[in-house]
């Protein structure tokens, strides 16, 4: 299997590198926007920019599976840093899915975030209705607005969407 993971020099993009360069099954690509963090002989890192609509040429062609992780770093500066932020959070996770279609990618895993579901003095399940997306602030706006999107793409391959805590 050839998998691309996006945000690889994040924590969660760092830790599943690591685990899954323990696989000589898996060759894994590791996209990131600054320069690699980890080395191993089935690991290619890809500097990329997720702000940069052209990051797709990047990529390359032979992926079964994505690990979509990637997160703006700007999600605390809105207003200013808004465009970013729905940039990274949303177009890329779009022209990603496109991706997937066009390289016939058999699993495609979304990193969302458990802020969707707001804030409430209950725990939640995974049917727990989200907020509504003007209560949520932008940033998690973006991030369920990427959600949407990709329930799209599950009639055509296997989508999974994680909200992490």
């Amino acid at each position: 299997m050839k998998i691309l993971i996006t945000g690889a020099n994040g924590l969660i993009g760092h830790e599943l590198t690591k685990i899954l360069c323990g696989n000589p099954e898996y060759f894994i690509y590791g996209v990131g926007r600054g320069k690699p963090q980890f080395e191993n002989v089935n690991y290619l890192h890809i500097q990329a920019d997720f702000h940069d609509s052209a990051f797709i040429e990047q990529l390359p062609e032979d992926i079964t599976h994505i690990f979509h992780l990637a997160q703006s770093e700007k999600f605390r500066e809105f207003p200013a840093q808004a465009v970013e932020v729905f940039n990274v959070n949303t177009v890329s996770t779009l022209k990603l899915l496109d991706f997937s279609i066009k390289r016939k990618v058999k699993k495609f895993v979304l990193a969302s975030s458990g802020g969707v579901y707001g804030n409430k003095d209950i725990g939640f399940t995974e049917d727990t209705p989200v907020m509504g997306s003007g209560d949520l602030g932008f940033y998690l706006s973006s991030r369920l607005c990427s959600e949407i999107i990709a329930d799209n793409y599950s009639g055509i391959f296997d989508v999974i969407q994680l909200r992490f805590f």
